[in-house]
């Protein structure tokens, strides 16, 4: 068990303390990573070796818990400007960013602009719709579907963790919502956690 240099960059070869078989472990090139920093890490290695722990897989739980991190820190309104970036492209009409930028500047930063996006929940989204539900239904169909197309866009970026805080906190807005409601409003809308929405 060691740092060994191959192809120029630093292994570190060991048997795994719960998968019972050998592993390596990139430490990085060696025109990056000194020698002496390269020992250094393979000696914190030997020591979670020690205890029990598998040094990669220590490395990608650390990894997920990073990307949960960075993901917490994105606020919706960050969240929305970077979905527009990789979108645009798609659109054939440049009229269509305007649209989206528009329309999320109206209904939805307002409210939810700076808030971290794994914390908005079904309720704050039904919040930002409910008032222009019956007399914008077209516009409040759109923003549902952009807000969801955001929702999209973040699941993709941070991947795993997403699955963690979506589920306890989120259900997709067309699962929630349903397809577009015409007036008269139903008496009661129940959503999951909530007692319903009485008629407006």
């Amino acid at each position: 068990q060691g740092a060994t240099s191959i192809s120029r960059s630093f292994l570190f070869r060991y048997t795994s303390p719960t998968l019972r078989k050998r592993r390596e472990m990139g430490l990085g090139p060696v025109s990056v990573r000194k020698l002496a920093d390269a020992r250094a890490l393979v000696l914190g290695f030997r020591t979670q070796l020690l205890e029990g722990i598998d040094p990669l897989d220590a490395r990608d739980q650390q990894r997920v818990a990073n990307a949960l991190s960075r993901a917490q820190q994105i606020t919706f309104e960050q969240a929305a400007a970077e979905c527009i970036k990789v979108k645009s492209p798609e659109w054939k009409n440049v009229k269509h960013k305007q649209q989206w930028e528009n329309t999320l500047t109206t209904y939805v930063y307002p409210t939810l602009g700076k808030v971290p996006i794994h914390l908005i929940t079904t309720e704050a989204v039904f919040g930002v719709l409910n008032p222009i539900w019956l007399d914008k239904t077209e516009t409040a169909t759109r923003v549902r579907q952009r807000i969801e197309a955001v929702w999209d866009w973040a699941k993709a970026r941070v991947s795993r963790p997403w699955t963690v805080f979506r589920a306890a906190s989120f259900a997709s807005p067309s699962v929630v919502l349903g397809p577009v409601l015409k007036p008269p409003w139903p008496r009661h809308l129940v959503l999951p956690g909530t007692t319903g929405l009485p008629h407006a």
